[in-house]
């Protein structure tokens, strides 16, 4: 193997080196000299950019991830597609797998979320929940992060009306939460992309809405949701356990919290238990006479009507 530099050592590799021997050119700025590298295509050279790198290198990561859960290996075949491959660079790319794979102390569950800025990209909660765990749902997910942050770099007139409605609109309320959001929007828009990990994208959402937005939530509640590999605790530290026993004995998945069933309109019309895999309720089409529908739950036998309506207060006969 030999390493040379200039055009008379490329004709020197090109006239001399065995057939069988890998050949390989690097070219600054590949993008910018397609004459120069029309020579080396016309004779069977293929030109591999910093995509095509990122592409691999995101596979391998992938293949990395697997160890810890799905959703973390779906997050680096997101980052691998062609459809975000206008918002990487190899030196992002690389910055945010250092981070990912080789700082032993860090957090695996909130270190991909919290370094989402080091792609140019800001930090996202949501990332990597039950909602947006595919690789298909990741990579929305991650195009909606980039035009957010051409939005906040771009902040044309309309967004910064946006954003000054949306602070007076909620004096009061998330004062803290919308003037740090809306300094660090300025920050951004001048050019400062370190401001980037002061915020969430929920944060910018919210500031841009140019309306007032629901109460927080209370004290103590979780500020960050889990990944689909990671279940909330139980108060003695350990994930929940449902309870099967119901669903043993009759065969039913029980929700938490259904709503009460309303009195029979005597149509005898059964309906399949699967269609009742979600928790909502089914909503049924308004009855012939006009007025509004009601919202009705049928269940796999008489003994878990029972449950749910002594649970809700309901004196029922049945």
């Amino acid at each position: 193997m030999s390493f040379g530099i200039g055009p008379t050592h490329a004709v020197h590799v090109r006239n001399n080196a065995p057939a069988e021997a890998v050949k390989l050119v690097l070219v600054w700025r590949e993008e910018e000299s397609p004459e120069r590298l029309h020579s080396l295509i016309r004779r069977g050279y293929r030109v591999i950019g910093q995509h095509d790198i990122i592409g691999q290198l995101c596979l391998l990561s992938a293949e990395q991830a697997r160890q810890r859960n799905i959703p973390q290996q779906n997050l680096w075949l997101a980052l691998s597609s062609e459809k975000l491959s206008a918002f990487l660079s190899l030196p992002e790319v690389l910055a945010y797998y250092q981070g990912f794979f080789e700082d032993g102390n860090a957090d695996v569950q909130s270190t991909p979320r919290r370094l989402l800025p080091r792609l140019g990209f800001l930090p996202d909660t949501q990332l990597l929940t039950h909602r947006y765990s595919t690789v298909s749902a990741i990579t929305l997910r991650l195009l909606e992060n980039a035009a957010m942050v051409e939005r906040l770099q771009r902040a044309d007139e309309e967004d910064r009306n946006a954003a000054i409605q949306t602070l007076q609109a909620n004096r009061g309320v998330h004062d803290a939460r919308l003037s740090h959001t809306y300094q660090a929007f300025l920050r951004i828009s001048r050019g400062d992309l370190s401001a980037l990990a002061d915020i969430t994208l929920t944060d910018a959402t919210d500031l841009l809405t140019g309306r007032k937005l629901p109460a927080p939530p209370p004290v103590g509640s979780q500020s960050e949701p889990p990944t689909v590999n990671e279940p909330p605790p139980g108060e003695d530290g350990a994930p929940d356990e449902p309870d099967s026993s119901d669903e043993e004995e009759n065969g039913f998945d029980v929700p938490s919290a259904p709503p009460v069933a309303g009195p029979d309109d005597g149509d005898g019309e059964e309906e399949d238990d699967d269609d009742y895999d979600d928790i909502g309720p089914t909503p049924l089409p308004p009855p012939p006479g006009g007025g509004a529908g009601r919202q009705r739950r049928e269940f796999s036998s008489l003994a878990v009507a029972a449950v749910h309506l002594v649970t809700e207060g309901q004196t029922t006969v049945i």
